[in-house]
């Protein structure tokens, strides 16, 4: 029957503590000893590559969250910039046809009718943008709130030094 290496022995029993408490005991001889330290090191080490890897990949998800955050917000601004630009242009176009009307309206009676409804309908346009970009506002702050979410981990790290 074979006999196991010391290094084989250890990773069978798998058990850090008890190594330690030996190693500090002196119930190694200086070989053992030196290979039980290195296992050690290889063990604290295994487990810092898993942190650091875990780490990466919640990096990398809140880079991908906030990406998609800042997309969110972008489709939201072109929206309401969009809006906004068409409710200038009606009411625009509702300031020249009162004008228009004022010009051509025979009596002042007319005129002052068609003024009102010009008037009437800027004043819709005015509003429709107003909620549009209330609603573009209300994106942008959602998308804010998500990428802050996403941190989360990373402002608590920041705070309380954790890893």
């Amino acid at each position: 029957m074979a006999e196991r290496t010391f290094l084989e022995q250890l990773d069978d029993r798998n058990d850090e503590a008890w190594v330690r408490e030996r190693l500090a005991a002196g119930n190694y001889n200086s070989r053992h000893a030196s290979l039980a330290q290195e296992w050690l090191r290889s063990k604290e080490a295994a487990r810092a590559e898993i942190a650091s890897v875990k780490r990466v990949s919640r990096a990398e998800e809140t880079l991908a969250i906030a990406k998609e955050a800042l997309s969110i917000a972008k489709d939201a601004n072109r929206i309401a910039s969009e809006d906004l630009a068409a409710a200038q242009s009606s009411a625009a176009s509702s300031a020249e046809a009162a004008a228009s009307a004022r010009s051509q309206a025979t009596s002042s009676a007319e005129a002052a009718a068609a003024a009102r409804e010009a008037a009437a309908a800027a004043r819709e346009a005015a509003s429709a943008a107003r909620s549009q970009a209330r609603w573009a506002l209300w994106a942008a702050i959602i998308a804010t709130m998500a990428v802050v979410i996403a941190t989360k981990d990373q402002i608590l790290a920041l705070i309380f030094g954790n890893p």
